[in-house]
């Protein structure tokens, strides 16, 4: 038995390569990191990958427009399942808790989430709006 290993699949599927990025950097940084080291983060880690396996060919625009995907679709999800009853009280009440998520614990890292979804949100609905007047 000492080579059994448990795997908490909480949510498997596919979907886009920036997911998981996206999920970490939710869960593991408090907003002036996010807000002050996002875009280098996201860099180093995409540099990482690369320097991996050198056979991936994963555009640097096209890795962040999927983070920003990532971002607002995990946002839709954590806003459905976890925030719908939150209250000032019930982050005040897991402030301490190693096992929640910090945007669940932390309103600070609440609020940074909520301005990147707005800001991703925005540069998605631009892109779209560019797409329709092209195809005028």
């Amino acid at each position: 038995l000492e080579d059994v290993k448990i795997i908490d699949y909480a949510s498997t599927g596919i979907g886009l390569a920036m997911s998981d990025v996206a999920f970490h950097i939710t869960h593991a940084l408090k907003a002036d990191d996010i807000l002050h080291n996002e875009q280098e983060l996201l860099h180093k880690y995409l540099k990482a990958l690369v320097a991996a396996n050198p056979n991936i060919n994963y555009p640097y625009q096209e890795a962040i427009r999927h983070y920003q995907f990532a971002t607002v679709d995990y946002f839709r999800f954590i806003l459905g399942r976890f925030w719908k009853n939150a209250t000032p009280e019930s982050f005040e009440a897991k402030k301490n808790s190693p096992n929640t998520v910090l945007v669940n614990r932390d309103i600070p890292a609440a609020v940074a989430l909520i301005r990147r979804v707005d800001k991703f949100i925005t540069i998605i609905e631009e892109e779209k709006q560019q797409r329709e007047e092209k195809i005028k």
